[in-house]
């Protein structure tokens, strides 16, 4: 027979050549590798009336079939099954292996070669598993996961030299036991002689027992020395190694630097939310407050303008008139009483109520100033606000501002308005001055305060 290459591509065409001259039949036995770097091999599966195609495309079949590995494929005349062309190694196939499903070689879609034999895979060597007289002294070795194959061939030779290195300790230990038992095996023998001759000295006797005794009695002692150098050599690699770990497992922090960074910086959040919340309510109790002093203070000077009124009416009566009150004036002191009160509520000075009898001092007008772009705002605090004014909950309003404040729109009328006290006071002024409101505000404080946004000072 021709030498075959030992190249891929040569193998496959000199199995080409053979067809053509002697006829597109072969006989394959599939093998499956472990890794790269094994020699060991297990049989798959064997096939019959195989075509050169199936050697050169066999990644189409033996995928299905088997599954994703290594395979190494064995050649051999489809005519005569005594002679082999070697072996031959197609590229990796990706994907996990299974075992064989001959059903799949059956069924009418199959186009892969005859299946004539499959069994449990059972691992065999490379060179125990080519069948023939003349196989190829094929070196291929898989094209892919070349790297991954030195370093599993690397490991496996260490932990090898290991086993090597302890079978070697473990025979030399039992070689001692051995010759310690063979060497008190002749002493007891040599005593059983003496103790049956007559004995004509104790002391030659008890001399002789001891020169014989000693190669056994030093041959076990240094039996006994290396056991327990051993032992303690194995003893050391196993404490050193145990506080190696407990250092390792000592150095490693308990949460995670970047998950405690995390859980720091939402804490961090959650208490700035908190206090600008704080502030927020403490300004609108201030307004609140305000408002209420003010109205006080509105309705008090409506009250003595129209007492001052009756009380000129009836001084400056006629005899024959019934004492009465002049409307007009009376009118006139109740729109001074609401201008201060709509002064109070916009932070203006009060207008002093004019005295009986004088016309009021027109107030001069200052120049009207430049309106200010309109102000963003937020959906999600027109949803806070409307919900307040709706007399919603409020343990379920505390719960939705926190996550209503991290809008983007909210920060950028919040920002718009100088803060936030700017922006509730802007939009709740009104609804927190009514006195119908009271009771609604104050749960809604007692919440804020129960939910830990508001100190004991608010209450």
């Amino acid at each position: 027979m021709p030498e075959i290459p030992v190249s891929y591509q040569d193998q496959l065409e000199a199995l080409a050549k053979h067809a053509d001259q002697n006829g597109d039949c072969f006989k394959l036995k599939v093998m499956r590798r472990p890794n790269a770097a094994s020699s060991i091999t297990q049989h798959m599966g064997t096939f019959a009336d195989a075509k050169w195609e199936h050697i050169a495309n066999a990644e189409s079949w033996i995928a299905p079939l088997f599954g994703g590995g290594l395979y190494v494929i064995q050649v051999f005349d489809g005519k005569d099954a005594r002679r082999s062309f070697g072996t031959i190694c197609p590229s990796e196939i990706v994907g996990a292996p299974r075992p064989l499903n001959p059903a799949i070689a059956r069924s009418t879609s199959w186009l892969g070669p005859q299946l004539i034999l499959s069994s449990e895979p059972q691992p065999t060597g490379v060179a125990g598993s080519i069948l023939g007289s003349d196989p190829f002294q094929s070196t291929i070795t898989p094209r892919t996961g070349d790297g991954a194959g030195i370093a599993a061939l690397l490991e496996e030779l260490r932990r090898k030299g290991e086993e090597v290195s302890q079978r070697e300790h473990k025979l030399e230990v039992e070689g001692l036991r051995r010759e310690s038992a063979e060497r008190a095996a002749r002493l007891e023998a040599q005593i059983r002689a003496m103790g049956e001759r007559p004995a004509s000295d104790p002391a030659q006797v008890i001399g002789a027992v001891l020169a014989a005794a000693a190669p056994i009695v030093s041959a076990f002692l240094a039996s006994a020395g290396e056991t327990r150098k051993a032992q303690l050599v194995l003893d050391e690699a196993r404490i050193s190694r145990e506080r190696e770990e407990r250092a390792a497992a000592l150095a490693r922090p308990l949460i995670d630097p970047a998950l405690l960074a995390i859980i720091q910086g939402s804490a961090d959040r959650a208490a700035k939310q908190s206090e600008e919340f704080a502030n927020l309510m403490r300004a609108q109790a201030e307004s609140a407050r305000t408002n209420a002093e003010g109205q006080a203070v509105a309705q008090r000077t409506m009250l003595q303008t129209i007492a001052d009124v009756a009380s000129l009416q009836l001084k400056l009566g006629k005899p024959d008139e019934a004492p009465g009150i002049d409307w007009g004036k009376v009118i006139a002191g109740v729109m001074q009483g609401i201008a201060a009160m709509g002064a109070q509520r916009a932070g203006q000075p009060q207008p002093q109520p004019t005295p009986p009898g004088t016309s009021p001092i027109p107030t001069p007008q200052l120049p009207a100033e430049p309106q200010a772009p309109p102000v963003p705002e937020s959906p999600a605090l027109n949803a806070i606000e409307d919900r307040i004014r709706a007399k919603e909950p409020p343990a379920e309003i505390v719960r939705d501002l926190a996550g209503a404040l991290e809008d983007p729109a909210s920060k950028a009328e919040i920002q718009a308005m100088n803060g936030i006290e700017n922006v509730f006071s802007d939009r709740l002024d009104d609804f927190a001055g009514d006195k119908a409101n009271d009771a609604y505000m104050g749960a809604l404080l007692a919440e804020l305060q129960k939910a830990g946004i508001l100190g004991s000072a608010q209450a």
